[in-house]
């Protein structure tokens, strides 16, 4: 059973996003060639794309479980989308809604309940 299906779908989404902009790097450093000077900047870009992508799949991994370490990435990742204004600070308050404790679903909660009931 999924937990936090909003977070989970947002974070899987963005972690898409970021695999389709690596993707368009990777063909444009192959299109360049020995054209660009600038390697060290494109390999700079290409690692900070490849770790946000990263660490929006580990936190949609850990939304899922309602985990505390999921509930931290995602206060995490909004607070820094509530700077990219417009789109990045809707997606930040997205983030940032659905980790309030009245839409957080716990694992360890969930767990609590199938050990009484049994």
């Amino acid at each position: 059973m999924k937990l936090n299906k909003t977070l989970y779908y947002t974070h899987n989404t963005l972690f898409a996003l970021y695999s389709i902009f690596i993707v368009l790097l990777i063909l444009m450093i192959f299109t360049l060639g020995g054209k660009q000077t600038d390697w060290l900047a494109i390999i700079v870009i290409f690692l900070i794309v490849c770790g946000l992508a990263y660490f929006h799949y580990k936190a949609a991994i850990e939304v899922e479980m309602g985990t505390e370490t999921g509930k931290l990435m995602s206060t995490f990742i909004g607070c820094l989308f509530l700077i990219g204004f417009p789109i990045g600070t809707c997606i930040g308050l997205l983030i940032l809604l659905n980790l309030r404790k009245s839409k957080w679903q716990s694992g360890q909660k969930l767990q609590n309940d199938v050990m009484t009931n049994q």
